[in-house]
This record gives C-alpha cells, structure tokens and sequence, in this order.
C-alpha cells in the first residue's frame, strides 16, 4: 500500500470515529414539569429540552443533581423571564437546560431547585425524569 492510499485510509477511519462520538442532531423534545417522575425515550443524537418554572430574583436556581454523563450530556442552559410591564420587577419566568442522547443506555435525570448558597438544604423543587437512550 502506497502512503497516499495509507493517508487516505486513515483520513476515513478519523472521520467514522468523530461521526461515532457526535452524533449529528436528530429530533428536540421538550418536557416539563408535568413530566416529572416519567420514562421518556429518545436516540442517540437527539436533543432534550427541560423547561421549568423558576424565578432567579429570589436566589433560586435549577441545577443537574443527577444524570450519567456518559449516556445523557448537558449541552447549555439558559433564562427566558416571562413578558411583563416594564414597571414589575421580581417577575417569574422559565429555566430551559438542554441536554444531548450521546449512548445507548439508561439514566435518571434528576434536577434541583435550589438557592445554591445554602449547600444542605433539601431542594424546593425537583424534577425526576428516567431517559432511555436507543440507537
């Protein structure tokens, strides 16, 4: 085997390894707090929505207490405060923390609402959801 045919081969197997460990987007579900203590199911490469009530003005915020890392990645969270008057202040809103399948396998997704500062106390709120992963 020649060194271009020897580059050429190792270009394909680096490009079927990178497609392997991201896979590419495929659908976004979103859940809510209805869908606390359920089962969902998604595939690898999907997306996971979670939108969730909160309030961060009161020093409140929702965070990931559990999830296995290797099946379920957390991808980014952000606020969107909800539509009020210019003149309310402390309004509500919601927390939406997205989350992508990246291996076929089994784990519980279990989020917190909590003011992180005060480290042992039980949490507010919390939202369970066991997510299964297939191909």
């Amino acid at each position: 085997m020649t060194k271009s045919h020897l580059l050429y081969v190792l270009i394909a197997v680096a490009l079927q390894l990178c497609a392997t460990c991201t896979p590419p987007a495929k659908a976004t579900f979103t859940k809510s707090e209805e869908d606390s203590n359920t089962t969902f199911e998604m595939t690898c490469g999907d997306t996971l929505a979670v939108v969730l009530e909160s309030n961060p003005t009161t020093g409140y915020r929702w965070s990931v207490d559990t999830v296995d890392k290797a099946v379920l990645e957390e991808i980014g969270a952000e606020y969107k405060a909800d539509e009020v008057p210019a003149d309310i202040v402390g309004s509500g809103g919601k927390s939406i923390l997205r989350f992508r399948a990246i291996k076929t396998g089994r784990t519980s997704l279990i989020l917190t609402y909590r003011r992180p500062f005060e480290k042992n106390s039980t949490p507010a709120r919390t939202f369970e959801l066991t997510v299964i992963v297939g191909r």
